[in-house]
């Protein structure tokens, strides 16, 4: 197992008793006076909740033999369950870019150089799933751990555009994917920067998830290969797919 995904898993176990130690204060102490009787009802969680982040993505295992990084984004929805949002629903997506080729090349061999056009090959991964996440409702910081099965997306893709900054892609081709089953555990801290007048909170998000998906194949690279005039190979790499993603974002919270 990568020394990545013992790190991950031991702050995650980290957080978990702070999670439960919550949950008990709140459900297993006794109010004394009548003050203490009103205080869950104000202390009451938002009931849904949204984000979306920039990740920075670090293959592990036999995927970092063939990819060096990605870079990408992120977004989720939350609903809490219970009324202090200990326990709650978390749907959530995903799309990482792990390779990048951009080739400056003739639209075609009659008219040479005389139109040029930019040809873009990137290889992409686009997941979701859904889940549970636990939290702990402190009021300074608030941590969470969730777990999410779901699919990923492997797919390498080839456009053609103009040479221009503001040319758009008029041909547009996917070369090789794979769909995979994908399991997910994840952590972080939100912290508060401010609520609004109409009562929804702005939060900094700052956390890590591990992705697991066992055996895939898809393609880096290398793995195109020209082998004639206008034609190409592809020899797709088959290993485990497995990363960590390290997210960077920001969330909002209502009633």
């Amino acid at each position: 197992m990568p020394k990545t995904r013992y790190a991950l898993i031991a702050t995650l176990l980290l957080t978990l008793p702070g999670v439960v130690s919550a949950q008990r204060d709140r459900r297993g102490r006794r109010p004394t006076r009548a003050s203490e009787y009103q205080q869950p009802r104000a202390q009451r969680a938002d009931r849904h909740g949204f984000g979306i982040s920039f990740n920075y993505g670090q293959p592990t295992g036999e995927f970092s033999n063939y990819v060096n990084q990605g870079f990408g984004a992120d977004g989720f929805y939350r609903v809490r369950l219970d009324p202090y949002g200990v326990v709650s629903l978390r749907l959530g997506g995903q799309f990482l870019i792990y390779g990048h080729e951009r080739q400056r090349l003739p639209l075609s061999s009659t008219i040479g150089n005389l139109v040029m056009v930019n040809v873009n090959t990137s290889n992409n991964i686009v997941g979701f799933g859904g889940g549970l996440e636990l939290a702990a409702p402190t009021p300074a910081v608030r941590p969470y751990v969730f777990g999410q099965l779901g699919s990923s997306y492997f797919y390498t893709q080839t456009s053609v555009a103009g040479s221009s900054s503001e040319s758009f892609d008029f041909a547009r081709t996917t070369n090789y994917h794979d769909w995979v089953f994908a399991r997910q555990l994840g952590g972080g801290l939100q912290i508060p920067l401010g609520r609004s007048r109409r009562g929804t909170s702005v939060l900094l998000d700052l956390g890590a998830t591990y992705s697991y998906h066992g055996p895939t194949r898809y393609l880096n690279e290398n793995s195109i290969v020209k082998v004639g005039e206008g034609q190409y190979e592809f020899h797709p790499i088959n290993s485990d797919a497995n990363l960590v993603t390290y997210r960077l974002g920001i969330s909002f919270s209502y009633r």
